[in-house]
C-alpha cells in the first residue's frame, strides 16, 4: 500500500458503486461513464495492492480489503456531511465584530458597548487598538475598538 493520501473521487466511485451494486448504474449516478467508473475502481485497487471486488461476469462481491475500504469510505461520506453542516451553521451570537471611528467618538461609544458586551449570553474579549497603528503593524491606542465573541475563547486579550 501507498503512503499516498486516498483519493476522495475514487473513494466515493466505489462506495457508490456498492450502494447501488452495479457499474452502469453507478455510471449513471456519478454522471460518468461505465469504463471511468471502471478505471477508477482499478486505480484504487492499484493504490492499495490488492483487489476490492471479485468480478463474475456483470456482478461482483466484495473481497475483505473491500469491506474495510468501503467502511472508510462511507465513514468519510458521513463526516465530510457533518463538516458541510458544521460550516454552514451561523451562529448570531458568534464571531468577530470590530468598530473603527476616531477618539473622541471611540470614548462616547466604547461604554456603551462595553455595557451591551457585558449582557452577551456568551463571554466576550475585547481589545482595543488604533486603526492606523493596527493597519500599519505599529501597536495599539484607543480609536480601534474590537472584542471576539467566540464561545470557548480562553486567553485573554492581548
Amino acid at each position: 500500500m501507498s503512503d499516498e493520501m486516498l483519493n476522495a473521487t475514487w473513494l466515493e466511485t466505489f462506495a457508490t458503486l456498492c450502494d447501488v451494486g452495479h457499474f452502469t448504474r453507478a455510471a449513471a449516478a456519478l454522471n460518468m461513464t461505465q469504463p471511468g467508473v471502471s478505471q477508477h475502481v482499478k486505480k484504487l485497487e492499484a493504490q492499495l495492492g490488492q483487489p476490492l471486488l471479485s468480478r463474475d461476469g456483470k456482478s461482483f462481491i466484495l473481497t475483505p480489503a473491500g469491506e474495510a475500504v468501503l467502511a472508510i469510505a462511507r465513514r468519510r461520506r458521513a463526516e465530510e456531511g457533518t463538516l458541510q453542516g458544521e460550516l454552514q451553521h451561523d451562529d448570531p451570537d458568534r464571531g468577530q465584530v470590530s468598530i473603527a471611528c476616531s477618539g473622541s467618538l471611540a470614548l462616547l461609544l466604547y461604554p456603551r458597548f462595553m455595557d451591551l458586551i457585558s449582557k452577551a449570553p456568551r463571554p466576550v474579549h475585547p481589545s482595543l487598538s488604533d486603526a492606523a497603528a493596527a493597519r500599519s503593524g505599529r501597536g495599539r491606542s484607543g480609536a480601534f475598538r474590537s472584542w471576539d465573541r467566540r464561545p470557548f475563547a480562553l486567553a485573554p486579550p492581548t
